[in-house]
């Protein structure tokens, strides 16, 4: 026992600087363990949550068969009868609790080009990005998705409707930005034929994330634009273009803005027939509500499926378009 006390001793205190570096190295290795094991559970147990049979769906897969997608597609671009009946059914679905949206946490990612004076700044600021992700968000998206606004506000209606047109596209940053930039900043991008200005209205809460099928992606470093738009928007041209270039055909460029801002109202459409249905209230019954939609107007047939939980369900189609 002395033969082992002696030679500790020896040990410790006759390399003090060496062992305090070992020492602080098995501090840092031991607490990236206990992190990494809290985060393993944390994210286990929001997993087992999320696809746990006890608890009662919130979100649901709302789509039409795939037999009639084709049939669908052809009365969204001839703009029959049924397309108007389909904007109709999506407005009162969303009038209620149940709101409907478009899946996009996992588009590409899309390069934004600033002007000088913004790359400049944000070099200043330390936080410079070549390549952000750009995500396009459906106007019922944020409910489904439970994000929130922490400074500033959300897009309007008039913003979701036209988001190609409007002067100004309004943008809502991730929480790392705020550090950059304030409500009001204008983020603008110019070359050759292509113009487009933003404008940045709000920011998201710190550490918002979207989480589906058990993939999670945190928002704090992307730019949210109304669905439909982009940044920077294609095909946008400068009123300096129209003065350089008096031959231009401006009536020919404001009917195809109005042609991009129709393409919005087809995919509210696309949401109701391959999408996602968000309803908070855990005593709704979705397929029996959204059969009584469906019959209301004679829609095509709609199917939910729950894909955060178990619900009951009424799986009956009552829709007059199929009986």
């Amino acid at each position: 026992m002395k033969f082992y006390t002696k030679n500790f001793t020896r040990s410790v205190f006759s390399h003090p600087k060496e062992n305090l570096i070992i020492l602080f190295d098995l501090i840092l290795t031991a607490a990236a363990v206990f992190v990494l094991i809290q985060n393993y559970y944390f994210l286990k147990a929001k997993h087992d949550e999320f696809f746990s049979d006890d608890r009662v769906a919130k979100t649901y897969q709302i789509n039409a068969d795939e037999n009639l997608r084709a049939l669908i597609e052809a009365d969204l671009h001839g703009k029959s009868n049924m397309y108007d009946i389909g904007l109709k059914l999506y407005e009162d679905i969303n009038s209620t609790s149940m709101k409907t949206f478009q899946n996009k946490t996992d588009f590409m990612s899309i390069g934004v080009f600033y002007d000088e004076s913004t790359i400049e700044k944000m070099k200043e600021s330390g936080h410079y990005r070549g390549n952000i992700e750009v995500y396009q968000f459906s106007d019922h998206e944020f409910d489904g998705m439970g994000l929130k606004i922490s400074d500033g506000r959300f897009f309007s209606k008039y913003e979701f409707d036209h988001p190609y047109s409007i002067e100004q596209l309004p943008i809502i940053m991730g929480a790392n930005f705020k550090e950059t930039f304030n409500i009001g900043d204008r983020i603008v991008y110019e070359h050759t034929r292509t113009y487009d200005e933003a404008v940045v209205i709000g920011f998201l809460e710190k550490n918002a994330v979207v989480e589906y099928y058990g993939i999670t992606g945190n928002l704090d470093d992307v730019i949210i634009v109304p669905d439909g738009s982009g940044f920077p928007r294609r095909d946008r041209i400068s009123e300096k273009y129209f003065a350089d270039h008096s031959n231009y055909n401006l009536d020919y460029y404001v009917e195809r803005l109005h042609r991009y801002d129709e393409a919005v109202f087809r995919n509210r459409i696309r949401t109701l027939i391959s999408g996602y249905l968000y309803c908070p209230d855990e005593n709704i019954d979705v397929q029996k509500e959204i059969n009584k939609y469906t019959s209301k107007y004679g829609f095509y047939q709609l199917t939910v499926l729950p894909i955060d939980g178990t619900a009951f369900s009424e799986t009956k189609s009552i829709s007059e378009r199929n009986m």
